[in-house]
């Protein structure tokens, strides 16, 4: 399942291009956001295609090798063709559509495709897998694959951000179609694979009403955090760690169902990950004078299991 820690990165994304130009509009802000997902969704497909024409591939090669002189040449397993991984990816009708709507064949470049298929064929999982040829280790395969292969190859990487600037970073949103289905292969004997939409359908919900939020109670937000800077100019500060709190504040202050420690630990985390040695201290110093301030005025709210 996607995290919310993502989606919040994303978000952060979105309100730091209208921070930088001193615009605070939640509508530009959202479509900014739903670009930055549109594009993790379309990636997702290239890999999945990519995924896909490795497989198919074998098919190819088998041909090839067909014309070769020596007849220890000439063989070549090919059914791998016949598993459950190639079977689904070359029959799922909404895979075959979606990768036609979005024309994802036009990022197939040949060399990478032949290049990822030599690599899995030395992998040591593939002739354990072309002896048994058992559902567990065609899982344990094809995740190798993906981990070692798929995911690490960086001519294909380098390729794909000339085109979507953020395919390395998005590789946490990108990859975990195929890592989750793949981990359940082996136990459920079927290959059931979302592409994404759904997820992210499932969390938009939650993106549109934190940046919104954020970027509405920001007047509110700044006279919180003002009095706790001592000393500091808040206009010095940068963007992004104002940013970081101020989403922080926005969930402690109106995401009732999401646990104060969840959201306490989750931008702590943006900040080590976004922000400098210095500026992660301050960052969560400020964050949590702020949380025991709101918390001493009974201001924030939780409720679910647990959370009365």
């Amino acid at each position: 399942m996607i995290s919310r820690r993502s989606i919040r990165i994303k978000v952060l994304q979105a309100l730091y291009s209208q921070a930088i130009i001193n615009a605070y509009d939640s509508k530009n802000a959202k479509e900014i956001y739903n670009q930055s997902i549109q594009e993790v969704l379309e990636v997702n497909l290239i890999y999945l295609l990519y995924f896909r024409e490795v497989i198919a591939y074998f098919k190819e090669y088998a041909s090839i090798q067909s014309n070769k002189f020596l007849l220890e040449d000439k063989f070549v397993d090919v059914s791998i063709l016949d598993g459950l991984v190639y079977s689904f990816l070359s029959q799922n009708e909404e895979l075959t559509t979606r990768i036609k709507k979005n024309k994802s064949e036009q990022y197939v470049q040949t060399e990478f495709v032949r290049s990822m298929f030599k690599d899995l064929v030395k992998l040591k999982e593939y002739s354990i897998y072309i002896k048994s040829k058992s559902i567990e280790d065609e899982s344990i395969l094809f995740q190798a694959f993906c981990k070692r292969i798929l995911f690490k190859n960086e001519e294909l990487i380098n390729y794909l951000e000339s085109y979507f600037a953020n395919t390395e970073e998005d590789s946490d949103l990108v990859h975990f179609t195929l890592r989750r289905s793949l981990r359940n292969l082996s136990e459920k004997g079927s290959l059931q694979l979302s592409l994404g939409y759904d997820e992210m359908k499932n969390l938009a919900g939650f993106a549109t009403n934190l940046i919104e939020k954020t970027l509405e109670s920001d007047k509110e937000f700044m006279s919180i955090i003002e009095p706790k800077l001592k000393g500091w100019d808040a206009d010095r500060i940068p963007i992004l760690d104002m940013m970081i709190i101020k989403m922080a504040m926005a969930e402690m202050l109106y995401f009732e169902s999401i646990p104060l420690k969840v959201t306490v630990n989750e931008y702590i985390d943006l900040s080590k990950l976004f922000c400098s040695v210095k500026s992660k201290d301050f960052v969560n110093g400020i964050m949590d004078r702020i949380m025991k301030e709101l918390q001493a005025e009974g201001r924030i709210h939780k409720k679910g299991r647990g959370l009365d």
